[in-house]
């Protein structure tokens, strides 16, 4: 488990789907090509996060060749661990040769007494201790059932619901804390 240090900048996001054609159309992505939504996700999360940064990603980074990791991930700012999803199909050795510092099923921290779960699923975490549930997959919010952004219990890290940006993760937190409700689907 990753005990946060208050001198770290921790963001989160889900679901980049680089170099996915279809996701554009899926969820009706406001990019005309994957080039430049690959350009403009790259643009959004170095306009934020910092080198010295940490960032966790839930999932679904990229689809197509795994020689395009090479470029993408060095691309990037921070120091990048990856929540496995259910399109990251190459081996955890090559995410970690690509740049990724840590690559796992899911993501534990200790922020004080509150434990924050990282998954790619919502329901991934039934059976992990948390206080916090943040995940990604649902992708908008009428696609995948009523997973609210925010809630007491968790939220949706999905790029579409972040402005394809990395969103701090003391932010998040301080959300769903004071979010007035719970959802009901969120492990």
């Amino acid at each position: 488990m990753m005990k946060l240090r208050t001198e770290q900048k921790i963001w989160v996001i889900s679901d980049t789907h680089f170099n996915h054609k279809n996701i554009i159309a899926y969820e009706d992505r406001p990019f005309p090509s994957v080039p430049d939504m690959n350009n403009e996700l790259i643009k959004r999360w170095n306009s934020v996060v910092a080198p010295e940064d940490i960032v966790i990603h839930l999932g679904d980074f990229a689809l197509g060749a795994t020689a395009d990791l090479d470029w993408i991930v060095p691309s990037l700012n921070g120091h990048k661990i990856l929540v496995l999803g259910n399109h990251d199909h190459a081996s955890q050795q090559r995410f970690l040769k690509a740049g990724f510092e840590a690559v796992q099923k899911y993501w534990l921290l200790q922020d004080g007494e509150r434990i924050i779960l990282c998954t790619h699923r919502p329901e991934d975490g039934a059976k992990l201790p948390h206080h916090i549930h943040l995940y990604g997959h649902v992708h908008g919010k009428g696609i995948h059932g009523s997973y609210p952004t925010i809630a007491r219990n968790g939220a949706c890290v999905c790029v579409e619901r972040w402005d394809y940006t990395p969103i701090l993760m003391d932010r998040v937190v301080d959300l769903c804390l004071a979010s007035g409700i719970t959802a009901p689907n969120v492990a």
